[in-house]
């Protein structure tokens, strides 16, 4: 249905402005529709403003707006019979190949006049023939500008020149002969152009959009003719099209023009040349990872001795389906799957490994199924690192040669622990193996990498997330956790950093837990943790050990070792820490603390006045100058942090006694 709306004054006081609805189906029909007589007009546009100069929409304009819709309609894409049919049988989608080759638009008279004409001169090797127009210029003692045309019987007609044979001629051997007549004329070059081309019919029949005799130039060949004719139809064959010329048939299959890039198919059209579209021959299919998935037509089975009853098609191997989809997406092992329809309806499926049987034929449909490849020869370092991604194993076997620089560590690396991710193939599981990026980058430690390793480097922060419980549950409850890019969501690889952990404690800047691996030295993790305290004593640390010692140890449970270091003696580089370990800074001297007292109001020097052990309110004052002459000794306030929270403390608890004693009064009848 179509619905149009008209804007504008509804007053009719001019002719050409629609009374009423035009309807174009009732013209078609033989009903006259007759405009209102003026007097019924005048009293309708009574208390209306006037009419415009012009209608909204004339009758010409409404059917020419409709005849463009049905255009518009008729241009919509949709599948032909035969690409339902395929549709139905797989999940893909699949269009019918080639048929995008011909042009959508119709060509219009002028563009069908100038079609197939070459652009620029045309060559001196081109024969003529009856038709043709030549512009000849002479130039000497005779000055002529001309067009002259080859009539019927193949003569050329030039004034003050005998008829010249040039039916048949090229373009140079008529200028020779030109130049052979015109010797007598003293100094006259000749100069020959062709300026028209003759025109020649040919019938177009069969499955094209629009079948019919064709106007064409002889430069046009077979594509200009089915273009001009609309295309072929998804009804119509690609591979059959007859070309019949002189009694003789050839027959043109696009398939070489389309697939293997041959022009020898394109033949250029003679006059009273027939070109026949038969209808679509057998077709197969190819879906899934090929690189042009699509509906292919085949070649019909050759009707002979040789010939198997009941088969219409030629039959193809794996390799030719291959070849006419472009070959495979992604190479390496993938699964062919032939489907086909049994005489009797059914479906069956059956995996093709052989690429030269002819097993397909009419209706085959090729599934082509990639595996997943895995890589092969690599290696992959992720995490905390400027140089991220696949490295080639034969560049980087080992981990010295993948972290050769302190370049590739990022700026927050934590030093003491980095995990390679290695497949265990003898059990099928991931296995997780430590080592010290640390002594990797100083050249001290080195392990050999397999086909396959992720390495991963850790920044500090994400270290110190995984150490803090209380901080990790607070950010998973709120989700900040997992949106984090640096966050460790497997739990796997927490559960491998928090099992090698290494407890610090006492005087250093940072005390905590710390991951190490093997080779990790004392001095290392001393230095991971910020440093020493200015009031630690380099003369008194202790290092518990959890997991050596047993049978040797002086103190503790069993299984336990713990030995006192001393920087005077022991080199810190040398005594190596593992995972479990305990390691206490003592200090020589109490921590640096600040401890004043604030004293104001009426005193003769108020501020702030540092404690020493053993200092009392009395001592305080004296240092203060003593009371000034305004002082009010009675009314003074001592406060302390301490005892303003018990205070706190009393007057809550005595405000919810009294809320319990009020609920319970309020209770009693």
């Amino acid at each position: 249905m179509l619905c149009f709306l008209i804007t504008g004054d509804r007053s009719y006081a001019q002719s050409n402005y629609l009374p009423a609805p035009f309807v174009p189906w009732l013209e078609n029909q033989g009903f006259s529709q007759q405009e209102p007589a003026p007097e019924s007009l005048e009293k309708t546009s009574q208390n209306r403003r006037s009419a415009p100069d012009k209608a909204v929409i004339t009758p010409q304009q409404t059917l020419a707006l409709i005849e463009r819709l049905n255009k518009e309609g008729n241009n919509i894409k949709r599948p032909s019979p035969l690409e339902q049919v395929y549709a139905a049988r797989i999940i893909d989608e699949l269009e019918q190949f080639g048929y995008e080759l011909f042009s959508r638009v119709e060509a219009s008279p002028q563009t069908q006049e100038r079609a197939g004409l070459p652009a620029g001169a045309v060559q001196d090797d081109f024969i003529l023939n009856n038709g043709d127009t030549l512009n000849i210029i002479f130039r000497g003692q005779r000055k002529t500008t001309d067009l002259y045309k080859i009539n019927n019987e193949g003569m050329l007609v030039i004034e003050d020149l005998p008829p010249i044979s040039a039916a048949g001629r090229s373009i140079s051997q008529l200028k020779n002969v030109l130049e052979d007549h015109t010797r007598r004329l003293h100094n006259t070059d000749v100069f020959v152009s062709l300026d028209k081309v003759r025109q020649i019919d040919i019938l177009i029949v069969g499955n094209v959009k629009n079948p019919g005799r064709k106007t064409l130039t002889v430069f046009d060949s077979i594509l200009d003719a089915l273009n001009q004719s609309g295309g072929i139809d998804k009804t119509g064959s690609l591979r059959q099209i007859k070309l019949v010329r002189h009694g003789r048939s050839t027959r043109i299959d696009l398939y070489g023009l389309l697939i293997h890039g041959s022009t020898n198919m394109d033949l250029a059209l003679q006059d009273g040349d027939k070109l026949i579209i038969p209808p679509i021959g057998p077709t197969v299919a190819v879906a899934g990872g090929a690189k042009r998935p699509a509906i292919y037509e085949t070649l019909p089975s050759l009707k002979g001795m040789w010939h198997e009853p009941g088969t219409i098609s030629h039959r193809i191997s794996l390799e030719d389906m291959l070849e006419m989809a472009g070959g495979v997406l992604s190479p390496g092992q993938n699964r062919f799957i032939k489907l086909s329809l049994t005489p009797d309806g059914k479906e069956t499926v059956q995996d093709i490994d052989k690429p030269y049987d002819t097993v397909f034929g009419d209706g085959s449909i090729l599934m082509i199924s990639p595996s997943h490849q895995a890589r092969s020869g690599t290696v992959e370092l992720t995490g905390h690192t400027r140089r991220p991604g696949i490295h080639d194993l034969d560049k980087v076997p080992t981990l010295s040669a993948l972290l050769s620089d302190e370049k590739v560590l990022g700026a927050d690396i934590y030093p003491l622990l980095g995990v390679i991710e290695r497949q265990d193939t003898s059990q099928m599981t991931t296995q997780m193996i430590g080592f010290p990026p640390l002594l990797v980058v100083k050249g001290h430690f080195d392990r050999k990498l397999v086909d396959g390793d992720v390495v991963h480097l850790f920044s500090r922060t994400q270290i110190i997330d995984i150490q803090s419980p209380l901080k990790n549950n607070t950010q998973q409850e709120s989700g900040s956790a997992e949106d984090s890019p640096e966050a460790i969501n497997d739990p796997v690889m927490v559960s491998f950093l928090t099992e090698r952990n290494v407890f610090m404690r006492g005087a250093v800047r940072r005390e905590g837990s710390y991951p190490v691996a093997e080779g990790t030295s004392l001095e290392n993790i001393i230095a991971v943790s910020g440093g020493l305290a200015l009031e630690a004593s380099t003369k008194n640390i202790e290092v518990t050990s959890a997991l050596h010692g047993e049978n040797g140890q002086s103190h503790g449970r069993s299984g336990t070792q713990r030995k006192q270091i001393d920087y005077t003696k022991d080199d810190p580089a040398t005594i190596m820490i593992e995972p479990g370990d305990t390691i206490r800074v003592n200090q020589k001297f109490l921590k640096i603390a600040d401890n004043s007292v604030l004293i104001i109001g009426e005193v003769s020097h108020p501020g702030r006045y540092d404690l020493m052990p053993g200092d009392k309110l009395s001592d305080l004052l004296r240092r203060a100058g003593g009371l000034s002459a305004q002082a009010y000794p009675d009314g003074t306030i001592f406060s302390r942090e301490s005892e303003r929270k018990a205070e706190e403390a009393r007057f809550r608890a005595a405000s919810r006694d009294l809320e319990r004693s009020l609920a319970v009064a309020m209770e009693d009848p």
